[in-house]
């Protein structure tokens, strides 16, 4: 019976000391060709939701900045960015990358929104 026990005693010792690994993602939503202080509706907010949701019941660990907005996307000038920044980041998401990079996430995913205006309506 002792014997019993010290075995189920050092399994359940093993399996919480074992580690634990995740990954940590970081999110940034940016909405494209929205006039400013036009409404969105909660398109943003779903993806984010959504994007969020899936990473996490995968085991994932999630974070996100504030949604951006801006007029159009600009490239980020290489000579300007730090040298962890790839070229590959707009110019508008530098800051979030290097925030999201400094906290130690191991992904950042950018998911720009395009939106197109018809009669000055979304």
């Amino acid at each position: 019976m002792f014997c019993k026990r010290l075995g189920l005693a050092l399994l359940i010792g093993g399996l919480a000391i074992a580690p634990v690994s995740a990954s940590m993602v970081s999110f940034l939503i940016i909405e494209e060709g929205l006039q400013p202080g036009s409404d969105s509706g909660n398109y943003s907010t779903l993806w984010e939701g959504g994007l969020m949701g899936a990473f996490f019941d995968a085991g994932h660990i999630v974070s996100n900045s504030p949604v951006l907005r801006v007029e159009k996307m600009t490239p980020a000038d290489p000579s300007a960015a730090p040298s962890a920044l790839p070229s590959a980041i707009p110019a508008e998401a530098a800051a979030d990358f290097a925030e999201a990079n400094t906290g130690g996430a191991d992904y950042f995913i950018l998911a720009v929104l395009e939106y197109s205006l018809q009669d000055k309506r979304m």
